[in-house]
């Protein structure tokens, strides 16, 4: 068992190494050599950091759209197929069958998009840490250090934690709910 521990602390640390280099890269890409020590910088990267932020809290904004959507198809559609299945006879299996399939891919999307608002979400609040570094005052870096860095969740409980979970288990209601009425009805 301790050589799989290994392998997987190898991994991580492989990971955390291109993580780091990724993260380096953006932040010299971040910054213009040009405007470096510009009397006008400070205002400009002001501006740019406001902006950015508000960028980064629409992107926040459209994921609790989306989750929305997303479970209010999965809602209705649980729903509907719960009342259809009670009142349904053999000859609905297949069509029980093929809903079935339809919303467990409609889940799959959903986690899909989860996944892909949480990288989003956490390359705009590191450019946001970043521009911090040249301002006086980090607001979002020190709320994060307070936040145990989402680390404990004693400290803070991170949505992705909880969001994630959510289309897998519709996943889960569809396909147990479709092999009950194949096998009961």
């Amino acid at each position: 068992m301790p050589r799989f521990r290994k392998r997987s602390q190898a991994s991580d640390e492989g990971r955390s190494d291109a993580k780091i280099e990724r993260q380096q890269v953006a932040r010299l890409a971040l910054w213009n050599p040009e405007h470096e020590g510009d009397d006008d910088s400070m205002a400009i990267l002001l501006t740019q950091y406001g902006l950015y932020v508000e960028s980064a809290d629409k992107v926040s904004h459209r994921r609790g759209t989306t989750n929305n959507f997303f479970l209010l198809v999965n809602s209705a559609a649980s729903v509907a197929l719960a009342a259809f299945g009670l009142s349904s006879d053999e000859a609905a299996v297949l069509p029980l069958l093929f809903s079935a399939i339809i919303m467990i891919s409609v889940c799959a999307l959903w986690g899909f998009t989860v996944h892909s608002y949480r990288q989003l979400s956490s390359a705009k609040w590191q450019i946001v840490n970043a521009l911090e570094e040249r301002l006086p005052a980090a607001p979002w870096a020190a709320e994060w250090q307070l936040l145990d860095q989402g680390q404990s969740r004693r400290s803070y409980w991170r949505l992705t934690a909880v969001e994630k979970w959510v289309p897998g288990l519709f996943a889960l209601v569809y396909a147990v709910g479709f092999l009950a009425l194949a096998f009961f009805v």
